[in-house]
């Protein structure tokens, strides 16, 4: 499968970055100083799927049959 071991980087970054990133938050007691961190940490977790999106797209954009593949998953029309 294209992409996989992108799913697999962004898993175990994950696993190694905001798991243990948010078990520390809990002993953060000053409010703003928590939601400071929790701000750059969501905004930290998005842009790296932000990235994995972008990683699988382009792994997946020269596949000849992308499109007939993607409209076979297709559940409601637009």
């Amino acid at each position: 499968m294209e992409g996989a071991e992108h799913i697999l980087d962004f898993q175990e970054f994950v696993k190694k970055q905001i798991i243990p990133a948010v078990a520390e938050l809990r002993n953060i007691t000053e409010e703003q100083s928590r939601k400071h961190i929790q701000k750059l940490m969501f905004s930290n977790l998005v842009d790296r799927f932000d990235v994995l999106v972008d990683k699988i797209i382009l792994d997946n954009y020269k596949k000849e049959n992308i499109f007939s593949e993607a409209e076979k998953n297709l559940t409601k029309e637009f």
